[in-house]
């Protein structure tokens, strides 16, 4: 069969390929700043998720700091401690927040993303000085392992829970990173999208005027 030029493909927007390719066409229509924010929302919520699977399987001792002589690690107080309610619920709220910004970018609202970059600041000092208490806490949990365990279930538990705290602390610094960036991404878009609607109006109204 032979063919005398290029057929025209239509791509129906309802089929899953054609709203990739209109997902990816508005995202290449973007600004640098608005597209930027969408992607460091994408690693905002696989930080978030990462952070989140990591507590799923953790281990909590109480390590006593005596004034005179070595830390040593209760081990009768050893358990297995999973995700708690309080860290769903901060997971799901960072999760919302995340939500929200890519939805302000999505539908070009200055006052949502005014909410998402003060929120995005307020994470990055609480997640920032997570990041530090923790990693001063794994210098105490390497000095408490090194006056010796004897026992074995109790000393896979608290070697468990000081390679948990490296995770969390390195989870929490490129998690700071990444908020501070989407606040700062935030602000730079809100100001784009308030000099565009300023524009459109000043457009419209002398549009409006040369009738």
């Amino acid at each position: 069969m032979g063919w005398h030029g290029w057929q025209r493909i239509e791509i129906s927007r309802a089929s899953p390929l054609g709203a990739c390719v209109h997902g990816l066409r508005w995202l290449l229509g973007l600004r640098a700043s608005p597209r930027l924010l969408l992607i460091i929302c994408a690693v905002q919520l696989l930080v978030l998720l990462a952070s989140t699977l990591q507590m799923l399987h953790r281990s909590e001792c109480i390590v006593s700091l005596p004034r005179d002589g070595p830390v040593l690690i209760d081990c009768a107080s050893c358990r297995e401690a999973g995700l708690d309610g309080r860290a769903a619920l901060t997971s799901l709220a960072g999760a919302a927040v995340i939500g929200a910004g890519a939805l302000a970018v999505h539908q070009r609202d200055a006052k949502l993303l005014y909410f998402y970059g003060s929120a995005m600041i307020f994470f990055s000092f609480v997640v920032g000085l997570t990041a530090v208490l923790t990693a001063l806490e794994t210098p105490v949990l390497e000095v408490a392992l090194e006056q010796g365990v004897n026992d074995e279930v109790c000393l896979e538990m608290a070697s468990r829970m000081m390679l948990g705290a490296r995770d969390r602390a390195a989870l929490a610094s490129l998690g700071c990173l990444v908020y501070s960036l989407g606040a700062v991404l935030a602000i730079r878009s809100k100001e784009l999208f308030t000099y565009e609607e300023i524009s459109a109006s000043h457009a419209a109204v002398s549009s409006a005027q040369s009738l």
